[in-house]
């Protein structure tokens, strides 16, 4: 498994605890637009775009739900970042692969918040 580099964006405060806004599959990093406003001011906010979608590299598949995780662990690499919390959609809570949603992978990495 490879971590592909996702595009992303930042908004907040340099210091600020930290808020992985991960989008829903299919759409991108802009469905969190809404949101922003009102959370920078206190969280330092990262929203990437999941390999494949928005403006990140779609590389040939097969995907699967550990190679998603592993990008995002990645990009909290490059930024520096040594834990967050991640905000998912309810999508992300019944997807599943191999009997494992990607909530409980997620709560696995002892990174997360």
């Amino acid at each position: 498994m490879v971590a592909e580099p996702l595009s992303h964006r930042l908004d907040g405060p340099d210091g600020a605890p930290v808020i992985v806004l991960s989008h829903a599959l299919g759409s991108s990093s802009e469905m969190w637009d809404e949101v922003v406003a009102p959370l920078q001011t206190r969280y330092r906010l990262v929203r990437p775009d999941t390999r494949g979608h928005g403006r990140s590299p779609a590389p040939l598949g097969p995907y699967a739900i550990a190679d998603l995780v592993a990008d995002q662990l990645a990009l909290l690499d490059e930024l520096a970042i040594a834990r967050a919390s991640f905000a998912v959609t309810r999508e992300a809570e019944t997807f599943s692969h191999e009997g494992e949603s990607v909530e409980t992978m997620i709560e696995r990495v002892e990174r997360v918040d």
